[in-house]
């Protein structure tokens, strides 16, 4: 009776013990992540705070990368990260590591473009332009930097002190390429104006202007005899990935005197 009393005990005891056993490895659960940020735009100098929530058990810790290279040097129980003043190296691709006894899992990427309008990289000084009639010229804006794309729109006018400014239009006269410089084609005197762009960036609120650009059309000795037409902007290799942004040719040519090209 007493053996069979012990038996008994050993076996509810061993029952118990699976059950726990069972219990607890039922419970495990693998990281899951239940919310994570999107992509942003934020001004240079902004705050911003990445989130990523997960679930699991044991409940999940964090790591945070950015370009697949890590932010903090060990895996904690932050389930955010913040910037509190953001920079133009803070830009790229965040991702959220949570990890558990389990197992791991990252979040999808998350891209931060940062906003920012610099000054222009130039002298700022007045530039004299000379061009023999009938020929093209190429006014060249300085390096732009500016996020995102700033929109630029040129000017003409008469004089220093005159308040005829008169925009440019992409016409048979005029052209305007990717990066922003301004094509004349078939110079003649009426020409003769000051040139200058408006640089803007809406999203940061800024508004740059070019230094002037005096153009002066220099007499030709003898009469330009009808030529070839000549490329003043030629096409240039690009390359473009599957969900890029329409890519376009740029091809302009001047006549050397006064007929039709085709753009």
């Amino acid at each position: 009776m007493y053996i069979h009393f012990l038996c008994l005990s050993s076996c509810y005891a061993l029952y118990i013990l699976f059950l726990l056993q069972f219990s607890v490895s039922e419970e495990l659960q693998p990281p899951i992540i239940l919310r994570e940020s999107s992509d942003d735009d934020v001004p240079l100098g902004s705050r911003k705070v990445f989130t990523c929530n997960a679930i699991g058990y044991p409940p999940p810790t964090y790591m945070w990368l950015r370009e697949w290279e890590n932010l903090r040097s060990n895996f904690s129980s932050f389930s955010y990260f913040e910037i509190t003043s953001a920079k133009k190296q803070d830009q790229g691709s965040y991702r959220c590591l949570a990890k558990n006894d389990v197992g791991i899992v990252a979040s999808k990427a998350t891209h931060l473009t940062i906003w920012y309008f610099d000054s222009l990289i130039n002298n700022q000084r007045d530039q004299f332009i000379n061009v023999y009639e009938s020929d093209a010229i190429i006014l060249y804006l300085p390096i732009i930097n500016s996020s995102p794309e700033p929109s630029v729109q040129w000017f003409m006018k008469s004089s220093s002190l005159s308040r005829d400014n008169k925009r440019i239009i992409i016409n048979e006269k005029y052209f305007i390429t990717s990066t922003h410089n301004l094509v004349i084609l078939n110079t003649e005197y009426q020409d003769e104006k000051i040139y200058f762009a408006i640089i803007e960036n809406i999203f940061v609120g800024g508004t740059k202007q070019s230094s002037d650009f005096r153009l002066q059309i220099n007499r030709r000795k003898t009469p330009l005899q009808i030529s070839i037409p000549e490329f003043i902007v030629k096409p240039t290799d690009q390359l473009a990935t599957i969900g890029d942004p329409i890519k376009s040719f740029e091809c302009v040519a001047n006549s050397g005197y006064k007929q039709n090209i085709d753009k």
